[in-house]
């Protein structure tokens, strides 16, 4: 999403006839309403102990507002905080959860049957077809373009109560002679109840933006996202425009060429079942794995992040992925109570077994070590690329969390680019196991990963980095 700043004036839907100027500014480090007067009404601040509070809250469940180029926009869930002291008070900004352009909406009209997200790297991911376009002129100038199939169906799907609809659009501006023709690919939901904005974002969008990066191995901004109105406000489109605070505002707009098969995991026309089961799939997965895939693509979607949070990120993601995926105890759970009990009943009672059961009760779990050493054992291919090119980066990955956990200066960790490399081989080990989730078997999944050249070339840094540590 595109920065903004809007210029208008704004209202609370019960005194319409209570206007106050401000902008609503949208960028990657705010989201905030500056108003240039108080909007939101504040009782007098309550009094303890002979002492006004300094800090007064303020909310406002909807706002309206008009901007300047005529468009209708609704605030929703804003809140802020008041300066308060006998010196005087300020116009502190609020800070909204959600911003609507296109209409003005409130109670049971907050509620949505369909919702949309255009993502910039979809269509390197969805290859849709080359289309013929038409092109009427005025008096030697372009005054409009035709494309031979507008809003084309590549997929569709239903499932969860929805209609997923995979489609191709042409976006076009015109400037004097100049023509500007583009390519969208957008997915349009239909639900068959409706639902609130922000259930129909967490549902459908971000996962769906999710399984575009991890296809194309690229953390995807969300250019767009639309939100279709149950009850929209006659003759107005029924379609408005959705603004939320999100960590891939900070990414800077697409720059780069459109991508080919090998440098992604898999397109549309890969998904190993159809598009519905492959989706379906997915969002099984998705309702488990979620915080899998966040703190996993969260690291590339917000490139700041510090090289130890990163490495510790990657890491934890390898945990989540196992524990949901593999599962898997020491012990069963009967069998862990029956060697429990066995021990208090050999140690006697007493202060020692009761220190001995403290221990073993939360002792049947596996640890980073094992883990790491299951997912690598049943990952095919790609856990024999990995252990042949170090023999020890279990071992290697393990000293370096705990290192960074615990921040011992005895333990022997990874630095610098052996840290970079060793902790980007085991992102390519989360790719794998989450690429298994869309379907794919794991010998078709180790394939996909062995025609990416970047996975081949963090294998071969891999060898590398291992052949410089064991020397040393």
């Amino acid at each position: 999403m595109e920065p903004v700043e809007l210029k208008g004036r704004w209202w609370l839907p019960d005194r319409p006839d209570q206007h106050v100027n401000g902008t609503l500014r949208f960028t990657a480090d705010e989201f905030l309403l500056d108003l240039d007067e108080d909007l939101v009404p504040i009782e007098d601040p309550a009094v303890s102990e002979g002492v006004q509070d300094i800090f007064v809250p303020m909310s406002a469940p909807v706002i309206f507002g008009d901007l300047r180029s005529g468009e209708s926009v609704t605030l929703v869930d804003c809140d802020g905080w008041r300066w308060n002291t006998p010196l005087g008070r300020d116009t502190p900004p609020l800070h909204p959860s959600a911003a609507l352009r296109g209409d003005q909406l409130a109670g049971e009209r907050l509620r949505f049957d369909g919702v949309s997200g255009i993502f910039d790297y979809a269509v390197d991911w969805a290859k849709p077809p080359d289309i013929k376009y038409d092109i009427d002129f005025d008096n030697g100038e372009p005054s409009k373009i035709w494309a031979a199939a507008e809003n084309r169906l590549l997929a569709v799907a239903e499932l969860r109560g929805a209609r997923v609809e995979l489609k191709l659009q042409h976006p076009y501006k015109m400037s004097g002679e100049q023509i500007e023709i583009g390519r969208a690919v957008r997915f349009d939901i239909t639900f068959d109840r409706p639902c609130g904005w922000k259930e129909a974002v967490d549902r459908w969008i971000w996962p769906l933006r999710d399984l575009v990066s991890l296809g194309t191995t690229r953390a995807n901004r969300a250019e767009h996202i639309g939100l279709r109105v149950s009850e929209p406000t006659e003759p107005r489109d029924p379609w408005v425009r959705l603004l939320v605070p999100l960590s891939d505002a900070r990414r800077p707009k697409r720059a780069e060429r459109e991508l080919f098969p090998h440098e992604m995991l898999f397109t549309v026309g890969e998904l190993p079942d159809s598009f519905g089961a492959s989706l379906e799939a997915w969002l099984n997965s998705y309702d488990k794995l979620g915080p899998a895939v966040s703190i996993l693509l969260g690291i590339e979607y917000a490139p700041f992040v510090w090289a130890d949070s990163r490495f510790l990120a990657i890491a934890q993601t390898a945990e989540i992925l196992h524990r949901v995926i593999l599962k898997g105890r020491p012990l069963t759970k009967k069998e862990h109570a029956r060697r429990v009990a066995a021990v208090k009943l050999a140690v006697g009672e007493g202060e020692v077994a009761d220190w001995a059961v403290d221990i073993l009760h939360p002792a049947n779990y596996l640890h980073l070590r094992d883990r790491l050493a299951r997912l690598l054992a049943k990952g095919g291919g790609i856990g024999e690329d990995v252990l042949a090119a170090s023999p020890d980066f279990v071992t290697w990955i393990v000293r370096t969390r705990n290192h960074l956990t615990h921040r011992d200066p005895k333990v022997k960790h990874l630095e610098g680019l052996e840290r970079e490399v060793f902790g980007e081989t085991l992102r390519w080990v989360a790719r794998f196991w989450l690429t298994t989730q869309v379907g794919f078997e794991r010998d078709q999944a180790a394939t996909l990963l062995r025609r990416n050249y970047r996975y081949n070339r963090t294998i071969e840094h891999l060898a590398e980095c291992s052949s410089r540590l064991t020397s040393n």
